[in-house]
């Protein structure tokens, strides 16, 4: 099952943690049918202001700036143009603290902000929750078996 978006049909929600997001865009190879699908409009990225910053500073790491630049762009050129296919909300007043790394808290408030369909992330505390709220916490893998 493909996800579409039709004219019948709205975009998933999803929160990708940062690292499967930038292997998805920067690194094709795994992940590209997850940029791909981003790319075409059926997938859209969640973030609260926090998570979309985090992600900023993360294309701006000197490690990615080679693959980037072998891209044809640069780290705001990728920010610009992924915000535009991207849900952003404010930082909520309050964030889950449910498990140690409270970068990955945060990834749990983008999920009740966007009321996103799936959390995908490789991180094996989030994954060990498998599901949060009505999201499930999926590995890219998992989520490239059941979606697509």
């Amino acid at each position: 099952m493909t996800p579409s978006a039709g004219p019948d049909k709205k975009p998933m929600l999803v929160v990708l943690d940062t690292n499967v997001l930038i292997s998805a865009l920067l690194y094709k190879k795994r992940l590209g049918k997850i940029g791909d699908l981003i790319e075409q409009g059926s997938l859209t990225p969640c973030f609260i202001a926090s998570t979309w910053r985090e992600l900023e500073s993360v294309l701006r790491y000197p490690k990615f700036q080679p693959k980037i630049k072998s891209l044809n762009t640069t780290p705001e050129e990728i920010a610009q143009s992924l915000s535009l296919q991207s849900a952003i909300f404010p930082d909520p007043n309050n964030v889950p603290k449910l498990v140690t790394h409270s970068g990955d808290n945060f990834i749990l408030a983008t999920t009740i902000a966007a009321k996103a369909s799936y959390i995908i992330t490789g991180d094996k505390e989030l994954l060990a929750l498998k599901k949060f709220k009505n999201t499930s916490i999926i590995s890219p893998v998992q989520f490239t078996q059941i979606v697509l």
